[in-house]
């Protein structure tokens, strides 16, 4: 059976925060599956969060608390997005390798090597005030990609 050394995954023209999901990857990378995994699914539940401090000398460091704090988030939209991606992942995987293996075994055997954020396009859409006025409201999407590799 041959084994795939790596896999590449992109998503583009993503509606989420650029700022949020630098600070997910921060806490994902360089990390097996299962683990990435474990800690999407924490964040969705409101279980750990991860903190926004500018001086820190821990950056996004892992916060685990129940309560939501004025330093913290959590970046459930971006969180969603990775955990459908890693899915994706697996089962791309498991094609690749001709579907002769446990998806237990493709979790244990590759971690998550790099992930890249790009800034994409801005669009612009106005709310209108009183008197004639409106305000303009910047939205900006994303484009992600995973690379995984497989443990040597």
């Amino acid at each position: 059976m041959s084994e795939l050394k790596s896999l590449k995954y992109t998503i583009n023209k993503l509606n989420i925060s650029c700022k949020k999901s630098v600070s997910l990857t921060k806490q994902i990378k360089n990390k097996s599956l299962k683990k990435s995994i474990q800690l999407l699914n924490e964040i969705l539940l409101n279980k750990i969060s991860l903190s926004n401090r500018k001086n820190s000398k821990k950056k996004n460091a892992v916060v685990s608390s129940q309560l939501k704090k004025s330093n913290s988030c959590f970046p459930k939209k971006s969180s969603l997005v990775f955990l459908k991606a890693i899915k994706n992942m697996i089962n791309e995987l498991k094609n690749c390798l001709h579907n002769k293996i446990d998806e237990r075994v493709v979790l244990d055997a590759y971690y998550i090597d790099s992930i890249i954020i790009n800034r994409g396009k801005k669009y612009l859409r106005k709310i209108y005030r009183a008197y004639g006025r409106a305000n303009n409201i910047i939205h900006q999407q994303c484009s992600i990609t995973i690379i995984v590799k497989a443990f040597k």
